[in-house]
């Protein structure tokens, strides 16, 4: 009733863009609610799984079936669960020929109601499992949204960090390593298509050659970075990062950040999803440096290729 009388102002630009947000709002907060009710959910699944693990202990069982709270309340027989404790039941013929009587009491059109109340009580609990069903789903009557949907935006703000490392090396020759960036990276999902960050590295050097291996401080870094979907699995990738190139062997000697050199990023990485639990992505990065010919000293090369690791 509330949309059709609001028709009525559906030229109006600033009414709509009102009510765009409003319906916007509401989705999201539909959406937030859905989240609460399977994380209250969650317990209940927990403890049902628990009780399932431990009824497989005889312990357990045995425990349960003389001090429970069905126990203290029906005062359960000591030989529940064993043939000695089904003495003394009724058997299902008894039960049926009890029905029988009771039916039979009503004339011949006794089982007649009785089997239309039955249908009748089959199709309210068929209506009540569909309620429930649209409300524990949170769907119930809700429209699909006309808008483009934010996944990330119902998710708390630690659901959202992403942290990573990535590694960059550097030859001295063909077989043998000369220096190793070892980088760390917490990154913050704006959407599922936008992910902003920080981070930094620490390049390790390995010495002249395979005979005069030395681990050596030569270096690090203070990065920031952001990363745009393009299309499936690729990304825009880039940002901007102050380095210190030079050999240390105590933090003492590390240079102000002001004589540290500047490098502005851009490139193309690609991610690959993992099945794993720990390692949920690797991301493969193909990056150029614009600010490498202003540099003094210029590292080796401008392209850089690092391979990281998103947790």
């Amino acid at each position: 009733m509330m949309k059709q009388q609001l028709l009525r102002y559906a030229n109006d630009a600033g009414m709509k863009k009102c009510l765009d947000d409003y319906s916007k709002a509401q989705f999201y907060y539909a959406e937030q609610l859905r989240q609460y009710r399977e994380l209250l959910n969650s317990p209940d699944k927990i403890l049902q799984k628990t009780l399932v693990v431990l009824n497989k202990i005889p312990a357990f069982s045995s425990f349960m079936s003389r001090y429970g709270a069905l126990a203290g309340l029906f005062g359960i027989n000591p030989d529940y669960g064993t043939p000695a404790g089904l003495v003394g039941l009724q058997t299902r013929s008894q039960v049926q020929q009890l029905i029988q009587g009771q039916v039979g009491a009503g004339g011949s059109s006794g089982m007649a109601a009785l089997q239309s109340n039955l249908e009748s009580a089959h199709q309210q609990l068929d209506q009540f499992k569909d309620k429930l069903s649209s409300l524990g789903t949170g769907s119930g009557d809700m429209d699909m949204p006309d808008f483009k949907l934010n996944p990330n935006k119902t998710h708390s703000f630690l659901k959202r960090i992403e942290l990573g490392t990535n590694l960059q090396t550097t030859r001295a020759n063909y077989f043998f390593l000369s220096t190793t960036d070892i980088g760390l990276s917490i990154g913050y999902k704006l959407n599922s298509r936008n992910t902003v960050g920080v981070g930094g590295s620490f390049k390790i050097g390995w010495g002249q050659n395979i005979s005069h291996i030395r681990l050596s401080g030569e270096g690090a870094s203070v990065r920031t970075f952001f990363d745009f979907l393009l299309k499936k699995s690729f990304y825009a990738s880039g940002g901007f990062e102050i380095n210190h190139q030079q050999e240390f062997t105590s933090f003492n000697q590390i240079s102000p950040v002001n004589d540290w050199s500047r490098s502005g990023l851009i490139g193309i990485s690609k991610i690959v999803s993992l099945p794993g639990k720990v390692v949920k992505k690797t991301k493969v990065q193909l990056l150029w440096d614009f600010l490498w010919y202003s540099q003094n000293p210029r590292t080796a090369s401008p392209f850089k290729f690092r391979v990281g690791y998103n947790f």
